[in-house]
């Protein structure tokens, strides 16, 4: 049986959920989204697609990859979501997104992890992360031993009535996403290291005289504000002071997927 996930990821949470998945579901390939052609999973029996949770739903390039991601007749699809709240209607977005292809989603499965985003708050304690990690890895495997039952039908979206008012914050989110790094800026002790620019998953950031500038395709996964090494990126004044997060088994290497963007002329 040829097992294949793809994950998406900025600071490490669905890139753990996924492996935990991918050990406990033996010879599963884990494929980086953002390295991904789409074609890897095109003679796999289980394909799986792991992604955190934006704005009650997936992140936009998790949204273009499944309209271009390869999948047999037959083929058992499912979703992992990663949340720091609510999973909002994450499932069942990718569900309508595969059946314009006419393909079917198997299942999708809702696992908790710390919250990263910045904005609403700062990284919680160590404690706090440990027990999450510690429900995530039980939830892993749990998630691989109904992938090898093909257990059909279960989409753990919310509960009503967030699944109603959901796609209300999902219509805003996927305009307001790709400009969200107008609010980022970068403190006077950036020491113009070039992290955030390799780190990137989407090269949406550039060195410009030695400081990031962003281009307006975000994705918001805060893989630059999350992994500077001096703090010296924020989204305006509100995330000034608030603890970052990265998970801890993972260092900013392990995320520099992507070349840098090619100098302009």
């Amino acid at each position: 049986m040829v097992n294949v996930m793809f994950w998406f990821s900025g600071t490490g949470n669905t890139r753990a959920v996924a492996e935990c998945v991918a050990e406990a579901l033996a010879g599963t390939t884990l494929v980086p989204m953002v390295q991904a052609t789409g074609d890897e999973a095109a003679g796999a029996d289980t394909v799986g697609v792991a992604f955190p949770v934006y704005y009650f739903g997936l992140p936009l390039y998790v949204l273009d990859f499944l309209r271009r991601m390869a999948i047999k007749d037959g083929a058992y699809v499912y979703t992992v979501a990663t949340m720091g709240s609510s999973p909002g209607v994450s499932h069942r977005e990718a569900a309508a997104t595969l059946r314009e292809r006419g393909i079917d989603l198997s299942a999708g499965w809702s696992v908790r992890m710390p919250g990263n985003y910045t904005p609403l708050s700062g990284a919680p304690s160590a404690r706090a992360q440990e027990r999450c990690f510690a429900a995530a890895r039980a939830k892993a495997t749990r998630i691989a031993a109904a992938v090898t039952s093909r257990h059909y039908g279960r989409l753990e979206d919310s509960f009503l009535p967030m699944r109603v008012i959901s796609p209300l914050f999902r219509c805003v989110g996927k305009r307001r996403i790709p400009h969200a790094d107008h609010a980022f800026r970068v403190s006077d002790h950036c020491t113009s290291c070039g992290v955030c620019e390799q780190i990137c998953p989407v090269q949406n950031l550039r060195l410009e005289e030695g400081h990031p500038t962003w281009r307006g395709q975000c994705q918001e996964c805060m893989a630059c504000l999350q992994w500077c090494p001096v703090e010296a990126i924020e989204v305006g004044w509100i995330t000034k002071g608030r603890t970052r997060y990265r998970h801890p088994d993972f260092t900013a290497e392990d995320f520099m997927l992507r070349s840098a963007p090619p100098a302009q002329a």
